[in-house]
């Protein structure tokens, strides 16, 4: 329906992506389209797409068997040639290096994640094994990423159910809203164009609705960028902007997450990703084909998503959140006092933290105070400078500069914090955890100052951020090892930045929570109480606070 121009098939002109997938999930085939078009049964797409399909179906069954794979060739090969050899592997690495085949040469040597199995595995344990005796992982870290490997095997091969009919009918839902934003846009822009189109969305913008685009950034082709940041600068210009920002959101989690996650599902409507071990340099486990890390949790949106992700019959999610880990290790690492106190207490401590710099008692704190607090709390970890926390905390930067000193006046074990961890990074040309995970950071030694820059900060965060993915995994082995000695009824299905999420049998909730929580909470023992948030739910996007 859509085409492909640059294998010569038509399609049906004036259809796009958006319109094609939406058909289709609707009707299921080309031939009960059709048979609907001929009924008149077909509703929520624009009158031009509907004449196109009609006048153009012809095209439409052309194309679609000229994108078919003809199962009729005949070809004579033994299916044991077929079976799966890591020598041919290696040989096939060069064969298509030799060839050109760059895209493909990269997906196949990437043997990452383990849905490869015992080769997974050796591969694995190797670059593991490599890593220690570089000293990048010190002996705790060597025998704790070890120890993960079977336990990612298993998450990847259990995976976690969806709701097709859920997503079917979220998939009708966003559609219907896209196809009124786009209406809209049409209608304040005073003309149909190709929304997703750059340069047409552009010449809309900027030259028919005469917007400034004074102050926005250039892309490395010199023209004007439209990307999100950008038009939200643009927001209080002209109403279609809004209109616009919308579009982008529902037609990213559309085609990101609402269309492609059903096919992605087994036989018994499981979805399988694949856990990447070794691939952030923070040691945080990455995730993808799909990556379930990054399923949109805050907005209607977000939640609605989540809740086409189910339990079996009988069973109940549970999850498991650490809060706020990287601020209390930070206030561990520093050793700040304050923070220490506050922790210790269970206080808000963003409301605590705009308590100390505005210098008001915590009850006069406002919204806006708290939101700055919060901007800066997370922006410091990261090495935030006064220009990023300006533009986080809609403030000026005299303002941003004013807090920031504010801020390192009351809490000074923060600032000595973060001047150890530059003048550290100078000297060894590395930062690590407290456990010995270390990152090696080139960049501080660059002549160009903006490398210089983010090499301190990844200086400053590392041994934060890194720290928290090894207290991750840790909990991770801890509460694994748990549930096999106890022969419960639960497993664990994924791991989400600071969160763990279990499927478990309804009869053990209690038992399973109050257990793994405890361990969670004293997998290692800091100058900060480590708190976990325990919530249940029979859908990933009804998880209630137990």
């Amino acid at each position: 329906l859509r085409g492909d121009p640059s294998d010569n098939i038509p399609g049906v002109r004036g259809v796009g992506e958006k319109t094609a997938v939406h058909l289709l999930l609707q009707f299921g085939s080309m031939e009960n389209l059709y048979k609907a078009l001929k009924k008149g049964e077909v509703e929520d797409v624009r009158p031009a797409a509907l004449t196109a399909l009609i006048k153009h179906k012809e095209d439409a069954f052309i194309s679609r068997d000229l994108a078919s794979i003809d199962l009729d060739v005949p070809i004579e090969m033994p299916l044991n040639d077929l079976v799966w050899n890591i020598g041919k592997a290696k040989n096939a690495d060069s064969y298509l290096s030799h060839m050109g085949f760059r895209t493909l040469q990269s997906r196949f040597s990437d043997l990452k994640g383990d849905k490869t199995g015992e080769i997974s595995q050796e591969d694995l344990s190797e670059r593991i094994k490599k890593l220690y005796e570089d000293e990048v992982f010190s002996k705790e870290i060597y025998e704790l990423e070890l120890k993960l490997i079977p336990i990612l095997r298993a998450m990847e091969n259990v995976g976690i159910k969806i709701d097709k009919k859920s997503f079917a009918k979220l998939e009708k839902e966003v559609s219907k809203e896209i196809t009124k934003l786009e209406k809209k846009i049409y209608k304040k822009s005073g003309s149909e164009f190709n929304i997703n189109s750059s340069k047409q969305l552009s010449e809309i913008l900027f030259e028919k609705l005469g917007l400034s685009a004074k102050g926005l950034k250039k892309t490395p082709g010199g023209v004007v960028s439209i990307a999100a940041g950008e038009l939200e600068k643009l927001q209080d210009e002209h109403k279609i902007i809004k209109d616009l920002l919308l579009y982008r959101e529902l037609r990213k989690i559309y085609t990101t997450y609402i269309t492609p996650l059903p096919g992605m599902a087994d036989s018994n409507d499981r979805i399988h990703t694949t856990f990447d071990q070794l691939g952030t340099t923070t040691g945080r486990l990455s995730s993808f084909s799909p990556n379930l890390q990054n399923i949109p949790v805050l907005g209607d949106w977000g939640s609605k998503i989540r809740g086409g992700f189910i339990t079996e019959k009988g069973y109940k999610f549970l999850s498991f959140d650490y809060s706020q880990m990287e601020l209390r290790l930070a206030a561990h690492v520093a050793k700040e006092p304050q923070m220490q106190e506050s922790f210790g207490k269970g206080e808000d401590i963003h409301r605590i933290t705009a308590s100390v710099v505005f210098g008001i008692p915590p009850e006069k704190v406002t919204s806006d105070m708290r939101y700055r607090a919060k901007a800066l709390n997370f922006g410091i970890l990261y090495g935030m400078g006064e220009v990023g926390f300006a533009k986080s905390a809609k403030i000026s930067r005299e303002e941003a500069r004013e807090f920031i000193e504010d801020y390192f006046a009351r809490f000074p074990a923060i600032l000595t914090y973060i001047e150890a961890m530059r003048e550290f990074v100078q000297l060894n040309g590395y930062t690590e955890t407290i456990f010995g995970r270390r990152r090696y950071i080139p960049e501080i030694h660059s002549r160009a100052p903006q490398l210089r820059a983010a090499g301190e900060r990844m200086a400053i965060n590392h041994p934060l951020q890194g720290t928290a993915a090894d207290i991750m995994k840790m909990a991770m082995v801890k509460t694994t090892e748990e549930i096999k000695k106890q022969d419960w009824d639960c497993r664990l299905l994924l791991q989400i930045h600071d969160e763990l999420l279990f499927e478990c049998s309804d009869d053990i909730i209690q038992k399973v929570s109050h257990r793994i929580k405890a361990l969670m909470e004293g997998v290692v023992q800091l100058r900060v109480v480590m708190e976990v948030e325990v919530k249940e739910g029979s859908t990933w996007g009804n998880l209630k606070s137990m």
